[in-house]
């Protein structure tokens, strides 16, 4: 006979037994300090571990008293698991100098210039000093105070001045800059954002 540690915890399907007693359900975990089971109830060295409520609500009305366990552990389950499915809220841009670029295209609904636009100003996302970026087209929304008449809309974001600055000097910003011919109007807003 092999033996073990005394504090040693043997989980096993020869350990670990589902039991019904007069008063719980419970798990039996026995602590062993050789390899053979004593197979009477109870051994010594056992722990028992509580898995649901005391025989005498079970009794009452079974099928109501495994309902309200199940509910309870489905609200408790619930109430652990949903702050970890809260979205996040967006991370407020850090950025200190923003570019706002609104561009009318000589021909708005054909497809080629649109993807040949898209395609050249896709580029520039590469530029490093560029925190940011997006390209938009109108929402739809027709307001007095709303222009959609433009055709495409490019954001983008900088650490400061001088990431616009390097931004403006890149070569790929003066490659897109030879497409000039697909747009028929350009608008520029340069903003330091409040603090």
């Amino acid at each position: 006979m092999r033996t073990a540690h005394p504090l040693y915890l043997t989980i096993s399907q020869t350990f670990i037994k589902t039991f019904k007693s007069n008063e719980y359900n419970c798990l039996r975990l026995q602590t062993s300090t050789s390899d053979t089971v004593n197979p009477v109830f109870p051994p010594p060295n056992t722990h028992y571990l509580l898995l649901g409520f005391p025989r005498p609500l079970l009794s009452q009305n079974p099928a109501g008293a495994i309902m309200k366990s199940m509910k309870l552990a489905a609200l408790l389950l619930t109430a652990l698991l949903l702050p970890g499915c809260a979205p996040k809220a967006p991370a407020p841009i850090q950025s200190q100098f923003l570019h706002h670029v609104y561009f009318w295209l000589n021909e708005p609904n054909n497809p080629n210039a649109r993807n040949e636009f898209l395609a050249a100003i896709r580029k520039m996302q590469a530029i490093p000093s560029i925190r940011h970026s997006a390209i938009g087209t109108p929402a739809g929304i027709e307001r007095d105070v709303s222009d959609t008449s433009w055709t495409f809309y490019w954001l983008v974001t900088f650490d400061d001045r001088a990431g616009y600055d390097i931004y403006d000097k890149h070569p790929l910003h003066d490659e897109f800059r030879t497409k000039s011919a697909l747009w028929k109007k350009v608008l520029v807003y340069d903003v330091i954002p409040e603090k």
